[in-house]
C-alpha cells in the first residue's frame, strides 16, 4: 500500500490520485468523527466559558497583549530600540520580564532586548540590575565624545585648502612667467 493510501486512510479522506478512484468503504467510520466533533464542541464550549470568566473578571487579572502596551510605552519615550546594544529594528525586538515571571506585566518588570541580549538576561549573563539602569536611562547621542577634535581638524584642512590654492595660484603664473621670458629671449636672439 503506498504511503499517499496510509495518510488518506489515517486522515479519513479517500486515498485518490488522478488516476485512482474514490473507495468510501476505507474512510473513517462516522462514529469516530463523531467523538472528533463533540471533543471540538466540548473546547469550544470551554473557551467560550474561560472567556465569559475572563471579560467579568477585573483587568489586573485579564491576560493582556504586554507587547502592545510595551511598545506603546516605550515609544512615548522615544526608546524603541534594545535597552542594552541599542538594536532598533522593531520587528525583531523582544519584550523580556526582568523578574522571570511571565504573568507579571507590569511597566517596571517589562524591558524591549534584541533577541541576543534577552537570551543572555535570560542565562545570566546580563544581570538584570543592569538592563534596568540601561532602560531607565535616557537615550541621548553625546557626539562630542565621538568628534572630540573635529571643529580643529576642519580648520586645519580650510586653512591647507587656502594654502594649496595660493601655492597653484603661484605656479600657474610662474609657468605664465617662464614661457614669456622664452618667447622674450627667442625673439631677441634673432
Amino acid at each position: 500500500m503506498s504511503t499517499l493510501k496510509k495518510n488518506a486512510l489515517r486522515l479519513g479522506k479517500p486515498a485518490s490520485t488522478s488516476k485512482q478512484r474514490t473507495n468510501s468503504a476505507k474512510r473513517i467510520p462516522a462514529a469516530v468523527i463523531t467523538q472528533i466533533t463533540r471533543f471540538g464542541k466540548k473546547y469550544q464550549d470551554h473557551l467560550e466559558s474561560r472567556l465569559a470568566e475572563l471579560s467579568d473578571a477585573p483587568s489586573e487579572v485579564r491576560p493582556s497583549n504586554y507587547r502592545k502596551r510595551a511598545f506603546d510605552h516605550y515609544q512615548q519615550l522615544g526608546q524603541i530600540a534594545c535597552a542594552h546594544c541599542g538594536f532598533g529594528i522593531r520587528d525583531v525586538l523582544e519584550i523580556a520580564h526582568l523578574d522571570c515571571n511571565r504573568s507579571n506585566n507590569d511597566m517596571e518588570n517589562l524591558a524591549i532586548l534584541c533577541p541576543n541580549c534577552h537570551k543572555m538576561h535570560d542565562l545570566d549573563m546580563i544581570s538584570t540590575d543592569t538592563i534596568r539602569t540601561m532602560r531607565d536611562r535616557p537615550k541621548v547621542a553625546v557626539w562630542a565624545k565621538r568628534m572630540k577634535d573635529a571643529g580643529k581638524k576642519a580648520a586645519d584642512t580650510r586653512l591647507s585648502n587656502n594654502q594649496k590654492k595660493q601655492r597653484q595660484v603661484a605656479a600657474a603664473k610662474a609657468v605664465i612667467t617662464r614661457r614669456k621670458n622664452v618667447v622674450a629671449s627667442r625673439s631677441s636672439d634673432r
